[in-house]
Parts: structure tokens; sequence; C-alpha cells
């Protein structure tokens, strides 16, 4: 999406389409971020992607706000009504509550990234120390443990993201633990 002019067009559905696009696009980041893919290939690439993230944290506060501010003038007007039967001011109370909570929180994560943005600048590679692929580390998954089977006996696309592959080595159903007939 090319188009993205804070200007406008607006729209509810042009508003939900560009919230997914964000969502979307985090969830980009955790895939191109996992392991070994090739997101990121230097210390810069992490620096730059902190000072993007912290961005968008910084400009969350205002979105939170307006949202408040929005659904306080719906319940000014008199005009709501709960399809549970429940009091809709005090639901609109509760939303609004949880919104000025999400903006305390976002602006400590705001915080945190441009402290950890801080902490790496002026990192680099040093010279003939430039890792080639072959060379760069394995993360594996933190929730799982190593397969203990060769890597040759992995199917590199039958896991999930963030799990280790599916063992082929045997019929264990092996994906990182303790396979069912003991051989994982």
């Amino acid at each position: 999406m090319n188009d993205l002019n804070p200007d406008g067009p607006h729209s509810p559905e042009r508003t939900a389409e560009v919230a997914d696009l964000v969502a979307e696009g985090i969830r980009y980041l955790n895939y191109a971020t996992l392991g070994d893919a090739p997101g990121l290939g230097y210390p810069a690439d992490a620096y730059s992607l902190l000072g993007h993230l912290y961005t968008a944290t910084e400009r969350m506060p205002q979105l939170f706000d307006q949202m408040a501010a929005f659904l306080s003038n719906w319940q000014a007007s008199g005009q709501l009504a709960d399809a549970n039967g429940a009091d809709p001011n005090q639901r609109t109370a509760v939303a609004m509550a949880r919104l000025a909570d999400a903006t305390v929180r976002v602006q400590q994560a705001d915080r945190a990234l441009r402290d950890a943005q801080n902490a790496i600048a002026g990192l680099y590679v040093a010279e003939g120390k430039t890792r080639t692929e072959a060379e760069r580390p394995e993360a594996p998954c933190p929730n799982q443990p190593p397969c203990e089977h060769p890597e040759s006996a992995h199917d590199p696309g039958a896991g999930f993201p963030g799990e280790p592959p599916w063992c082929l080595d045997c019929d264990c159903g092996d994906i990182g633990t303790e396979g069912s007939d003991g051989n994982g």
C-alpha cells in the first residue's frame, strides 16, 4: 500500500484496512527477524528497525487519545446501547480507561526501544569479521530443545515459524521434543 497519505481519504473501511496493515507489518517483521531469516544483516539494520519501531510507538498515544475522545462523544450523545444489555456508559468508561493504560504502556515501550537503539549506536562488524550465510549461528526456538536427529533428516518447509522443522528420520513426529516412540 504505497498510497498512505495521512490527509486521506479517510473512511471506516480504510481505517480498518490500515490497522490490519500495521498488524500484518508486525507479523512480517516477526518472520523477517526469526532465527537465521535474512531480515537483519548487520547491527545497523537493527538500529534502523528500532528507530522505525519507536517512531510507531511514539505516535500511538495520539491514536489512543483520539479513540477515547471518539467513544466519549458517542457516550455523551446518549445514543449508545449494548447488545448484552450492559450499561453502555460503564463499558465506554472501561474502554477509555484501558486506552489510557495502553498510552502509559506504549510510552514505556517507546522509551525502551529508544534505549535499545541508543545501546547499539556505533556497533558495526569489524573489518575481516564478516560472516558468510553458512557461518551464521542458527537460533533455536526458545520454546523447544533442538531436534536430536541430523539436519539432513529435516523437512524445512514442514515446521511452523519459530519451531524446528518436522523430522523425516523416522515416523516419531519429532519437532524438536521427545517423540512418541522414544526415538526423538
